[in-house]
């Protein structure tokens, strides 16, 4: 058996300098789920790139999944910020409601796992943008007159949020921000 592999520079398709960096940590996820045995998200991960339309089939797999071992499923919406939601379940007691978590676990750690790991980095603002956009969350709630210091954190803003019971603002700037928070 020979194995040949090509970038997509090689097939003559476009790639994005922006994911290049993410690359070698795209390929160590395609290798933890050859590991783990998930030969679909290792099929996806490959090439070291994980767009929307493969994240896309990750998700709508593991729904299939679910679905097929007699879950419901509620979605998949997609956020502003670029994921796609989904639940499960709605079991009437602690022992089903536990069955039904194994059974969305499997299906996740199936389908969509290191996928979404790996997507939900391609999708993370930078830096840079999380920096622009907590000032402008600082902005929006002096606009809405809060007294918000020149020097401040994320957690001071939500604490504002918080204490005066205003989400227009963080209801505007969480969906943007949510990615790069739980990614760290």
């Amino acid at each position: 058996m020979v194995l040949a592999a090509c970038s997509p520079a090689d097939r003559g398709e476009s790639v994005d300098a922006s994911t290049a960096p993410l690359k070698p940590q795209i390929i160590g996820m395609h290798t933890r789920a050859t590991a783990a045995g998930s030969d679909f998200q290792a099929a996806l991960l490959a090439d070291g790139v994980v767009d929307y339309a493969e994240y896309e089939e990750a998700v709508l797999a593991t729904i299939g999944c679910l679905r097929d071992q007699g879950l419901q499923v509620f979605g998949p919406t997609l956020l502003s910020s670029g994921l796609l939601d989904f639940s499960y379940g709605g079991a009437p007691t602690r022992e089903e409601s536990d069955r039904q978590g194994a059974i969305g676990n499997e299906c996740e750690e199936k389908y969509l796992f290191y996928v979404g790991m790996a997507y939900g980095m391609t999708i993370a603002p930078s830096s840079q943008e999380r920096a622009d956009r907590l000032v402008s969350y600082a902005q929006c709630l002096r606009d809405e007159g809060f007294d918000v210091a020149q020097t401040f954190t994320a957690s001071d803003l939500d604490e504002i949020s918080l204490e005066s019971g205003e989400f227009a603002c963080a209801t505007e700037f969480s969906d943007t921000m949510v990615v790069s928070e739980h990614l760290g």
